[in-house]
């Protein structure tokens, strides 16, 4: 009778001796294109990650079980007039922040200064304003103008009085990366990764539990690329006969781009690598053949583009659920999650809270856009309870600049690994990381492609998979 293990991370299963670790080319192609495995695959052939809104029964002398108790709906209700469902979300909110401040232990909030972690510190002083119980805040401050979000996270700060505390990025040195990377369990290559899981162990300094903006973007529409929807690019004559002559050998692959339409050009953008052979975007490129053709490129994303079919064939409230079900689960509350937990901090995320999200997942993906682009309904409640600075500004990601750390103090360190590439991964292109990395160096390139790689092989260095 075939033994059957489970655990909550993958690193118990590398203890097991008699277990072998060979890759999964499909968990391989899913990592490369999106910066994390999707469940149910892993890197490891043979284990499977429990999908989101899945659960696993067994029982003894039976096989385990695994069901799915909850899905993504689809929009069934009218939407109210903005201002009253602003006003709603207002109250779903204020009541979302309290229930998650229940705690017998210190806590405190993340406050990068966007409007998601802004609103979350307002209705914690909100419900705090009845006690004397004084608000704690953590954010990061970077050098370059276009990640810093810290002016607009202290003027928050202030408003609330919050005894606020600062990272400052140069902290994330080689050191930090090596740290960070060595607490995931599989490889996670979203470069927001290394700040959080630094802010978290400076926040654990101070208090258990802290509160978090993660899922605004995902829940609301905060995301430009939800604006990007399959209907506006229409197939032409000219993009079909491009596409022919891309087949037959008879047009350069650089055009690939240029030849695709509707959801076509929507994968070939969220992706990294994939299925367009020849081109700068082709996954082939960095596989040994057989790993290549074991990993199936034809089926890049395809629980994502699955998911944005069921939903309504890639229109905004599609997009928005199929990055629900994978962006948000497998890579934004996994990084929160491993990042906080090395550190035993405990974090907690009430935008998701299931009477907010419900509400939300039951309208239409309309209400979250007007022409200011989206995340209507939380803009509206920013401007009416944040400081300016928070609201009136672009919008800024929560990350790392990649290329100066290349070209500063990670250099050393990302040289190091294209160095052990053949050694720990014979089935990768060493020579093509290897001049990924050399543009990278000169600040040039695809350098998020290369963080990928680069996160890939430090984990392989004590994580050793056959092929």
């Amino acid at each position: 009778m075939a033994a059957a293990v489970a655990a909550s991370t993958l690193e118990p299963f590398f203890a097991l001796t008699a277990f072998p670790k060979q890759l999964d080319a499909e968990g391989l192609r899913d990592y490369l294109a999106f910066q994390t495995p999707l469940a149910p695959r892993t890197l490891v052939r043979g284990i499977h990650a429990l999908p989101p809104g899945a659960c696993l029964t067994w029982k003894v002398g039976a096989d385990a079980t695994v069901r799915q108790w909850w899905t993504i709906p689809d929009a069934s209700e009218a939407a109210p007039g903005h201002e009253a469902l602003v006003a709603e979300t207002d109250q779903l909110l204020a009541q979302a922040v309290k229930d998650q401040l229940v705690a017998d232990v210190p806590l405190g909030a993340f406050l990068s200064g966007g409007i998601d972690s802004s609103l979350i510190v307002h209705y914690m002083a909100q419900a705090a304003s009845a006690t004397s119980r004084k608000l704690k805040t953590f954010s990061v401050r970077f050098a370059e103008a276009g990640f810093d979000e810290s002016p607009a996270a202290r003027a928050v700060a202030e408003r609330y009085g919050t005894e606020h505390h600062v990272l400052d990025a140069p902290q994330l040195d080689a050191d930090t990366l090596a740290a960070a990377l060595a607490d995931l369990d599989q490889p996670l290559a979203d470069p927001a990764y290394i700040p959080t899981w630094a802010l978290s162990r400076l926040t654990r300094q101070h208090v258990t539990v802290a509160l978090s903006g993660d899922g605004g973007d995902e829940l609301f529409g905060g995301y430009p690329r939800f604006l990007d929807t399959a209907d506006r690019h229409p197939d032409s004559a000219a993009k079909r006969a491009l596409r022919a002559l891309l087949r037959a050998g008879l047009a350069p692959a650089s055009l690939t781009r240029r030849a695709l339409a509707g959801a076509d050009l929507l994968l070939y953008r969220r992706v990294e690598l994939g299925d367009y052979p020849g081109s700068r975007k082709d996954l082939r490129r960095y596989l040994a053949p057989d790993v290549a053709r074991a990993a199936h490129p034809e089926s890049t994303l395809q629980l994502w583009r699955d998911l944005a079919a069921r939903h309504g064939g890639y229109d905004r409230g599609a997009l928005l659920r199929a990055d629900l079900w994978t962006y948000l689960s497998e890579n934004c509350l996994a990084k929160t999650d491993r990042a906080s937990m090395a550190h035993g901090l405990e974090v907690r995320v009430p935008l998701l809270a299931n009477a907010l999200q419900e509400h939300m997942l039951k309208l239409p993906a309309s209400v979250h856009f007007d022409g200011g682009g989206g995340k209507a309904i939380l803009r509206a409640l920013a401007r009416k309870h944040l400081p300016e600075a928070v609201w009136n500004r672009e919008k800024h990601g929560f990350s790392v600049p990649l290329r100066t750390n290349f070209a500063g103090p990670w250099r050393d360190w990302c040289a190091a690994q294209v160095a052990g590439a053949k050694m720990r991964a014979p089935w990768l292109d060493a020579g093509a990381i290897e001049a990924l990395w050399r543009e990278a160096g000169r600040g040039e390139g695809n350098v998020r492609l290369f963080y990928t790689f680069a996160v890939l092989l430090a984990w392989l260095e004590t994580h050793p998979l056959d092929a």
